[in-house]
């Protein structure tokens, strides 16, 4: 057998949750209700969807025969600068030379480990936390460093433990701020903290903002490349998730760096982006219109109703014994902890959620595919009222199906 290489077999995201959570549309006479993606557009809600005219925007660039050539391996200087005028601050000035075009987001955490680190350095990750730097780190020999943090402070980071992690071969911190699974938000005091850590230590940050505004009500999302004066700050975007459309792929890093400490950086990053090249030309030439037409705070419009069923969940959840929803501050998931003790037979939240699935054919994203010891399960809240009546009864008779106390 011709084998594969170190890298392809040990880097990834998620391990077979495909496999593990595999169910057909009719299952025991049940609809299947699926959970797993990150995906606001799955059900088809009609409340949560671009609007017509984002759709005709992105026609009419299709519809013109100058949109399909390539451009610049780091996006049009066009969609950059509109990225430029729409997500830079009043604290410093960016242009499209500060931005990189990416086909993804994950296209842009992927250029930054290739562009930033060496084999023998470490990076700063959270945990639990999305996982993409988990594996693709080691995969290229570089040490992913999890840092806690403190539930008791809306999952902010625990700067104590932080700072056991940090050497000389430290690269950088990588904050994903609003967080996935847990939709915590840093406040305004967390974030300037954060930055007197990185004075202290040398370090700068990449900030992953792809829930970029999705903040509910009572609170206020802050970009830490809008907060920063002297701290580096690379900010990953995308359309994907504040624009409603994740088929799209079509994402940036934003360099927020007025003293140009990162200038070999982002040179590096452009040459790496020679070997993956830019996001579809049509979309990047439709790309200024439609952050003019929608605006960057376009996700605003639907945080009522993320919020709304946010918070009927959370109700529902906190009325089922054995489970206990997290309080978040944004973005459209809710994640709830299982306590397994109070469960028969089911030793892991994987346990528990391939048990729902079989009996239940409902799958759901476990909490301990993001690492850590946190065992329960993130789901979306951005799909129709209707769906979630359905779902609550049959988790409610699993749960009691299940239950020590029955």
């Amino acid at each position: 057998m011709i084998k594969a290489s170190k890298f392809s077999l040990q880097a990834g995201l998620f391990d077979d949750l495909g496999g593990k959570f595999s169910a057909p549309a009719q299952q025991n006479g049940k609809e299947q209700l699926n959970f797993l993606k990150g995906d606001p557009t799955y059900y088809g809600n009609v409340d949560v969807k671009m609007p017509q005219a984002g759709y005709d925007i992105v026609k009419k660039s299709i519809l013109n025969p100058k949109n399909h050539s390539y451009a610049a391996s780091n996006g049009s200087i066009a969609a950059r600068n509109a990225i430029a005028k729409h997500f830079g601050g009043s604290n410093m000035t960016i242009t499209g030379n500060d931005v990189i075009l990416t086909h993804g987001a994950n296209m842009g955490l992927f250029i930054s480990l290739m562009s930033i680190t060496n084999s023998g350095d470490n990076i700063l990750v959270p945990e639990p936390g999305y996982p993409f730097f988990h594996k693709n780190g080691p995969s290229v020999g570089v040490e992913a460093r999890s840092y806690k943090l403190n539930p008791e402070k809306g999952y902010q980071i625990d700067l104590e433990h932080l700072a056991t992690l940090v050497d000389e071969k430290t690269r950088f911190l990588w904050v994903v701020n609003p967080s996935n699974p847990f939709g915590s938000i840093f406040p305004k005091e967390h974030i300037e903290e954060i930055f007197a850590f990185c004075r202290k230590h040398k370090l700068f940050i990449i900030s992953d903002e792809v829930y970029w505004n999705e903040s509910f009500s009572d609170y206020e999302f802050i970009s830490l490349g809008h907060a920063t004066t002297d701290v580096p700050v690379i900010v990953i975007g995308g359309m994907e998730k504040t624009f409603l459309v994740p088929g799209w792929g079509i994402s940036w890093m934003i360099f927020f760096d007025q003293n140009q400490k990162l200038k070999e950086v982002k040179g590096a990053c452009l040459t790496t982006c020679q070997l993956c090249l830019h996001p579809c030309s049509f979309l990047m030439s439709a790309l200024p219109e439609l952050l003019d037409t929608l605006t960057a705070d376009f996700t605003k419009n639907f945080m009522k109703t993320f919020e709304e069923n946010y918070n009927y969940l959370y109700e529902e959840f906190s009325n089922i014994k054995g489970i206990k929803p997290i309080p978040a501050q944004g973005t459209f998931y809710i994640s709830v902890l299982v306590d397994l003790q109070q469960f028969k037979n089911f030793k892991s939240d994987i346990d528990f959620l391939q048990a729902l699935n079989e009996e239940e054919n409902i799958q759901i994203l476990p909490l301990s595919v993001f690492k850590g010891d946190t065992q329960g399960f993130r789901m979306m809240s951005c799909a129709t009222k209707k769906i979630y009546e359905s779902f609550i009864p049959r988790l409610v008779e699993f749960c009691e199906r299940h239950s020590k106390s029955n």
